[in-house]
């Protein structure tokens, strides 16, 4: 009767071994239907009542008020390509698009390489 259940132990453990594992993915798409809107120096010094100038503001946080923002940007359906050809080289597979909320999630998932 032991030899049974010795052979079911190893049975289970030969199908663990076979199983296939996944590791996944998550990202969150920011999705703003709203009008598009660019930071403006000068609106910011007004809303901080002038205590900091446009100027400043430009010089001190060129990401978000210098010449790179005015730069033009690429449509968010070229970005969400790029990075889904990004993933697809690294063997992530998109497999299910959800709203959560109101977050836009997007779940990817791989077969996981063990050794």
């Amino acid at each position: 009767m032991s030899n049974s259940n010795e052979n079911e132990s190893s049975n289970i453990e030969l199908d663990n071994k076979n199983q296939t594992k996944w590791e996944y993915r998550i990202i969150h798409l920011n999705i703003d239907n709203n009008e598009k809107y660019s930071p403006s120096p000068t609106e910011a010094s007004n809303k901080l009542g002038g205590s900091l100038s446009p100027e400043f503001l430009s010089k001190e946080f060129p990401k978000q008020y210098g010449e790179s923002k005015q730069e033009i940007q690429k449509h968010p359906a070229t970005q969400l390509q790029e990075i889904l050809n990004l993933f697809g080289e690294e063997s992530w597979e998109l497999f299910e698009i959800s709203d959560i909320g109101r977050l836009k999630m997007l779940f990817f998932k791989r077969k996981k390489i063990t050794s």
